[in-house]
């Protein structure tokens, strides 16, 4: 199955509101970490080092491109 990044981030919020859209749209996800982790995050705070990826399956990302779109996630 493939799966494609629809958006990118170094901040949790932002991460988790786009999370909470996409299951109040019943569409699969992942989210993937990078960078220095989540625990650096807590020791340093949000220095925009740490990123979030969110991975949906290729026949989702025209959906969920609109869906985050519509919620102004994209500008």
């Amino acid at each position: 199955m493939e799966k494609r990044t629809v958006f990118e981030t170094s901040d949790p919020f932002r991460a988790d509101m786009v999370k909470a859209l996409l299951k109040s749209n019943y569409i699969p996800y992942e989210r993937q970490n990078f960078g220095a982790g989540s625990h650096m995050v807590m020791v340093f705070g949000n220095t925009g080092v740490p990123g979030i990826r969110i991975i949906v399956p290729e026949e989702c990302a025209d959906e969920t491109s609109s869906s985050l779109e519509a919620a102004g996630f994209y500008q």
